[in-house]
């Protein structure tokens, strides 16, 4: 049986690999994340690589520097709350990005403006094939649904 510290390690490494999957599948070089968190390049890259044992105050900036809910990270599989998170966007001033968990998609808009704002964007390349436009527009719906009742006020005016 593996000690502590190996068990601890390996889950620093997962947790790593899957930040620099969210990063990526966002479009955020290291570059751009380690200026967006106002932090040094090998930073992001110690989080990523899991290879030190990072504060959790560099945690939190590179959660910052992308633009990760600590929600998006600790999610549980078998947790029955909402897939959908809001938070303030980290590349754009006074925008948010929602995210669903479940179907894989980001919503970024202005706040007070969302209707004419709205940018929906898969966080994963999706075939046509697997899922049709009308299975991403529903999804799309519900998450209007939800912030519609759950943020109405970041909404509209």
């Amino acid at each position: 049986m593996k000690n502590t510290q190996e068990n601890t390690q390996e889950l620093i490494k997962q947790i790593g690999s899957l930040l620099k999957s969210f990063r990526e599948q966002r479009g955020i070089s290291v570059w751009k994340a380690s200026n967006l968190g106002h932090t040094h390049i090998n930073n992001i890259k110690a989080v990523e690589s899991g290879t030190t044992n990072y504060t959790i105050s560099s945690f939190i900036q590179y959660l910052r520097a992308v633009g990760i809910s600590l929600q998006l990270i600790f999610k549980d599989k078998d947790d029955d709350r909402s897939p959908y998170s809001l938070q303030p966007s980290a590349e754009h001033p006074n925008h948010w990005v929602c995210t669903d968990t479940e179907n894989k998609i980001v919503c970024i808009f202005e706040d007070k403006k969302f209707n004419s704002t709205q940018k929906i964007t898969p966080l994963e390349e999706i075939k046509e094939a697997e899922r049709g436009a009308a299975v991403l527009a529903a999804a799309a719906n519900r998450m209007a649904e939800w912030l519609i009742k759950n943020h109405s006020d970041k909404l509209y005016q």
